[in-house]
């Protein structure tokens, strides 16, 4: 996160030189550059910045505008005040989750904030839930004994998503509409009929 006026902010740092080796820009993601036009601005200028289109609008920015905002430091746990320039704006960004307001060269954002190590390790094994269950109880024995690690396999994160959803039955959910409806229907007619009969 990062501090922009008195908003905190998402900002995701990359390493423009072999971000396309992971994933594809489509050139209709960005507006004011091409795809390879703006990776190349990131690797030539340390304080170019891309910028998702709703803050750009939000925050009255233009390409070209100076960005002022405020870094957390690793080192001194306050924030670091920095002035980004905005080189382009996009409307996604590929391979992150929805919500990234900023885009910056990675090793920018590693001198500002002081932090020269990633914070999220992605191990990738054949995929089977035992598999996994004895690497990551491997490296909770290894490093995980000196270093307070957050070990997360697929099952994990698959059961944490199905517990933030609602399980709708939706055939029996249709079923009940259909009695639903027989039952206002047999109603309606009932009226009519005891209405004629009174009549």
């Amino acid at each position: 996160s990062v501090v922009v006026g008195t908003e905190k902010r998402s900002l995701v740092a990359i390493d423009p030189a072999t971000f396309d080796q992971v994933a594809h820009t489509n050139p209709g993601f960005l507006t004011g550059a091409t795809p390879r036009a703006a990776m190349d601005a990131l690797a030539a200028d340390p304080n170019a910045v891309l910028i998702d289109q709703e803050i750009a609008r939000t925050f009255n920015i233009q390409i070209g505008d100076p960005v002022k905002v405020q870094i957390p430091s690793r080192l001194t746990g306050r924030p670091v005040p920095f002035t980004f320039r905005a080189v382009a704006a996009f409307t996604k960004f590929p391979g992150f989750p929805p919500g990234v307001d900023f885009v910056a060269n990675l090793s920018t954002y590693q001198t500002v904030s002081g932090s020269t190590a990633p914070d999220v390790y992605v191990l990738a094994t054949d995929g089977l839930d035992p598999t996994n269950a004895v690497v990551a109880a491997s490296i909770q024995a290894g490093a995980g004994r000196t270093t307070p690690l957050l070990i997360e396999t697929s099952a994990t994160a698959v059961n944490k998503e199905q517990s933030t959803l609602s399980a709708l039955n939706v055939s029996g959910l249709g079923r009940l509409e259909i009695v639903y409806t027989l039952l206002m229907a047999t109603l309606g007619i009932t009226i009519f009929v005891v209405g004629l009969l009174l009549q």
